[in-house]
C-alpha cells in the first residue's frame, strides 16, 4: 500500500489538469506532483532503513532534505486550495445574506414575483 500511494498521486495530478478553474488546476496539479515526489523520496528512505537498498550517508541526507521540501510545498499548496474554497464559500454566503436581509432587495424580489 505504501508504494501505491505514489502512483495514486500521479494519477490524481493527471486528472486535475483538466479542471476548469485555473487556480485550482495549478494548485491541485502542483500539490499532487509534490506529494508524489515526497512519497517517492520517503519510500527510498524507508527501503534504506529496512536495508533493502543502501544509500550513502550524504545521499541519504540529500534525499531527506528533498523529501522535507516536497512535503512542505505540497502542504502549503493544500492550504492555498483550502483558503480558496473558504473565500468562495464566504463570498457565496455573503450574497445569500444580502438577499435575505437587505430590505430593498427583498422588496424588489417580492414586487417582481407578485
Amino acid at each position: 500500500m505504501r508504494f501505491g500511494k505514489t502512483h495514486d498521486m500521479i494519477e490524481s495530478a493527471l486528472k486535475s489538469i483538466h479542471l476548469q478553474d485555473e487556480f485550482l488546476r495549478l494548485v491541485l496539479t502542483s500539490s499532487y506532483i509534490n506529494q508524489g515526489c515526497y512519497l517517492l523520496m520517503d519510500n527510498l528512505l524507508w527501503l534504506n532503513s529496512m536495508q533493502i537498498i543502501k544509500l550513502k550517508s550524504n545521499t541519504k541526507d540529500t534525499v531527506n532534505n528533498w523529501c522535507n521540501k516536497f512535503w512542505l510545498f505540497s502542504t502549503i499548496l493544500y492550504l492555498a486550495r483550502d483558503l480558496h474554497d473558504l473565500i468562495a464559500l464566504f463570498q457565496n454566503d455573503d450574497r445569500n445574506l444580502q438577499v435575505k436581509f437587505d430590505p430593498s432587495v427583498k422588496y424588489t424580489l417580492n414586487q417582481n414575483s407578485g
